[in-house]
């Protein structure tokens, strides 16, 4: 049945895909001129969001100031808007893993090779982050290890195979071959990261207090072998195409912005406690695209979501130095004292 359906969806994507194309051409001179216009002291002080000195919250409260009084999109944007759903990190499907995976090949990033290794652990919420983190190992001098599977909480909280479907024991395994290949890496930080949202957790929504229990158990288990361990939180869910949203007719940053979402709130708070229980930093990431309770699709000309619930790679790429000190990686990577090494590290394992 599904293949017989294949056509039809196969049209309905060419026909959506053309659609935005069309749109995207009517980002014209127009649309810019009229988010230039926009003069930031006409909003009323009452409705601004005050700056804290931090750039990339400075750079979303003067966005949610033009959202604040229904300015228009501040075009053009640095993305390609009809091909955003591509704005995202493509390493090769060999260096991820997929439904029935366990494992994958290691494709290590950054500076290859180098004495300090940071290795990142998650589904697609952690690969998100990839492109930021290789920039930073490429100028910082340390190399970045992905073990990412999409779809597989890296915690340890039972996951069907689809909604409502088989369980998903390919996970669980995963997580085994992700401790196995830290053990073998033996990197100087770990940066683990999951969906808040996972729609195959075999329990539904777990509670806070199990994301908390779960965030603690592996950074329990992963300081077993060694490194430390850095939790990121999630980003909040949009609920809606930003591409489809910037582009309609007569949109404004009002009708682009979203509150931040109740339930990812949540779930950030119970890993927050999580990983604080066991001495872990927790690294609030959403800081990076919400200020003030809401998310603007657009920051200093960047579309900040690629689709719905993933950061676009152009945004991630453009905030990777403050990821990198919100991570305090200058503290977690200790530089070598010597070029001379005497024992080898292991290399990545495929």
């Amino acid at each position: 049945r599904s293949l017989a359906l294949w056509p039809a969806a196969l049209a309905a994507t060419a026909t959506a895909v053309l659609g935005v194309h069309l749109q995207a051409d009517r980002t014209t001179d127009r649309l810019v001129a009229a988010g230039a216009a926009f003069d930031a002291a006409t909003v009323p002080p009452e409705l601004r969001t005050p700056p804290n000195g931090r750039r990339v919250h400075d750079l979303i409260a003067a966005s949610l100031d033009r959202a604040a009084v229904g300015a228009p999109i501040p075009f053009p944007v640095r993305n390609d808007l009809a091909e955003l759903d591509r704005d995202r990190p493509d390493y090769g499907g060999h260096c991820v893993a997929g439904d029935p995976e366990v494992g994958h090949d290691l494709c290590p990033l950054g500076t290859v090779g180098s004495e300090r290794r940071v290795v990142v652990v998650g589904d697609s919420h952690a690969y998100m982050w990839v492109p930021a983190l290789e920039l930073l190992g490429q100028g910082d001098g340390f190399e970045v290890v992905p073990l990412i599977k999409f779809g597989c909480t890296p915690y340890d909280l039972p996951m069907l195979l689809d909604l409502d479907g088989p369980p998903f024991p390919e996970c669980a395994e995963h997580h085994g071959w992700v401790r196995e290949q830290i053990a073998a890496l033996d990197p100087d930080l770990v940066l683990v990261s999951s969906r808040s949202y996972p729609h195959r957790l075999l329990e539904g929504r777990p509670d806070r207090e199990a994301w908390s229990a779960a965030a603690a158990g592996f950074v329990r288990d992963i300081r077993a072998l060694g490194p430390e361990v850095r939790v990121l939180g999630d980003v909040s869910l949009l609920a809606v195409d930003p591409a489809a949203c910037l582009l309609g007719d007569g949109a404004t940053m009002a009708d682009c912005t979203r509150p931040m979402n109740r339930h990812v709130r949540s779930v950030n708070k119970g890993v927050r406690e999580g990983a604080h229980a066991v001495g872990a930093r927790y690294v609030e990431v959403n800081r990076l695209v919400c200020a003030a309770g809401r998310c603007p699709f657009v920051v200093d000309h960047v579309v900040t979501y690629h689709d719905g619930q993933h950061l676009s790679a152009t945004w991630v790429r453009a905030v990777a130095d403050d990821l990198g000190q919100m991570l305090g990686l200058d503290e977690a990577l200790v530089a070598p004292t010597t070029d001379v090494v005497d024992s080898p590290r292991p290399g990545p394992r495929g």
